[in-house]
């Protein structure tokens, strides 16, 4: 990494920023904090309801894609694409087996099982990464961008405006409620809940 970053900014390697976005690192917090000691993780936090109806919904996606493009599910094999359609596995994280396992991946409550799972385990590293709102960074663009520049230590005079144009306001719910499982959901909102109490943006 030092490399790359050296090789693109010759004799300013020193102001260089490495930015690397995978949804698996959430995954991998513990490993990230011993290698990158320096390194700054950011988390997004999305209403669960809506996070999971959306990766259910690119699930759906990828099923699709992976059963009428070969080339498609082998490109996504060979790059270790694992997230969604035939070639899902879900991360371990530590509640996954109480939350999501046995469930139906073709269903709304295994996605929010998983959703569970997955942000129990970054709650539990909360001290490790800074932790912001889905909803309020698209709804208050420019105020969320310039807590979070801060918090980074990126001067961005004059460019924030700009930036906040490209966000968008969430779409509305979708979905069926009365699919979802209300003791899951009630668990998922009290953890959304919590995880709010931590955010940068909220």
């Amino acid at each position: 990494m030092k490399k790359i970053i050296s090789l693109r900014r010759p004799g300013r390697e020193q102001d260089g920023r490495y930015l690397s976005k995978n949804n698996g690192n959430i995954a991998r917090l513990d490993l990230l904090c011993r290698m990158f000691s320096g390194a700054r993780i950011l988390v997004p936090v999305r209403h669960p309801v809506e996070h999971a109806a959306s990766m259910l919904r690119q699930h759906l996606n990828f099923l699709d894609m992976h059963k009428n493009n070969r080339f498609v599910r082998r490109y996504m094999s060979d790059l270790g694409h694992y997230e969604f359609g035939e070639l899902h596995r879900p991360m371990a994280f530590p509640d996954l087996d109480k939350f999501a396992l046995g469930r139906d991946q073709l269903k709304i409550n295994y996605w929010l099982g998983y959703w569970v799972a997955a942000y129990e385990h970054v709650i539990a590293h909360r001290n490790s990464m800074i932790l912001i709102s889905y909803e309020d960074t698209c709804m208050n663009g420019e105020n969320a961008l310039s807590r979070i520049c801060e918090a980074l230590d990126i001067p961005a005079e004059g460019m924030i405006e700009s930036a906040a144009k490209l966000f968008r306001t969430p779409s509305p719910p979708q979905g069926n409620d009365a699919e979802i499982d209300p003791e899951l959901r009630r668990q998922a909102e009290e953890l959304h809940k919590s995880l709010l109490t931590h955010c940068l943006t909220a």
